[in-house]
């Protein structure tokens, strides 16, 4: 997913990049297997060992999959701007299946959003807010823990994830229309305006696979992805149902639940 297959931004040129680096690292630890395979009597032969293990080392610092320049976690997010926001912040796209169970067809980039812990090095779990609705975006409370919530940041990352089919993650938005008075006395979801709006959704949408459950199954890749073990839930109206879906499935899952 950037996961599935590439992380996004990251191109053919790229990943060739990566490969060509591998090959150099396993061609330079070549010769490292004779220093293993005679005397390190001769003077001469430990210092051309000690030169091929301190390349070897470096060459392993620098792929970009577990080695030490590219870790897992807050690296696999880029610094952002946002409007309204004055802090810099980490932004990134984190891409499922839209069916998850047959991990075919057409996928969804998820919007991901991280306002960073104001003390790092004494961090405790991370929170994350749920946006109620349903069909609201998570994403949109950035603003508040970057200003009146800010406080909330002083031992944890706040973690702000559009669910599928709300913000910038495939959302299932209807055309804005202009009421008049009487509208509101009469039927709020009309039949036919539900037809028609189910009609222009299935263009780009399956909606048999925007579920609550779903949704929670692709928070858990986004905090797999980002690193973390244990998290903090917090939500609000619809929310609850959220929350209660995901720990029902997954015990262990949260630290703190606030809904």
């Amino acid at each position: 997913m950037y996961p599935i297959g590439l992380e996004k931004g990251q191109n053919k040129k790229e990943k060739n990049k990566i490969l060509k680096t591998r090959n150099i690292a396993f061609t330079t630890s070549l010769p490292l297997l004779s220093c293993f395979a005679v005397s390190f009597s001769a003077p001469a032969l430990r210092y051309f060992c000690s030169i091929h293990l301190a390349v070897f080392a470096i060459l392993l610092c620098l792929l970009p999959s577990g080695g030490c320049g590219n870790r897992p976690g807050l690296s696999r997010l880029r610094p952002c701007r946002l409007p309204g926001i004055d802090d810099e912040v980490l932004c990134g796209k984190f891409r499922v299946f839209e069916n998850r169970q047959t991990r075919t067809g057409r996928t969804i980039d998820l919007n991901v959003v991280v306002l960073p812990s104001l003390d790092p090095k004494n961090k405790t779990e991370p929170l994350f807010d749920l946006a109620g609705g349903p069909g609201v975006a998570s994403t949109n409370s950035a603003i508040f823990y970057a200003t009146e919530g800010k406080e909330s940041r002083r031992k944890h990352d706040i973690v702000l994830v559009d669910q599928r089919g709300t913000g910038k993650s495939n959302p299932l938005t209807a055309e804005p229309v202009k009421k008049t008075p009487q509208d509101y006395l009469t039927e709020m979801y009309p039949v036919d305006y539900v037809k028609n709006l189910r009609r222009k959704l299935e263009q780009h949408a399956d909606l048999t696979q925007y579920t609550t459950s779903i949704a929670m199954d692709d928070l858990d890749d986004v905090r797999s992805w980002l690193g973390y073990d244990r998290i903090n839930l917090f939500g609000l109206s619809f929310t609850s149902v959220n929350i209660q879906t995901g720990c029902a499935a997954r015990p262990s899952w949260a630290w703190r639940r606030r809904i």
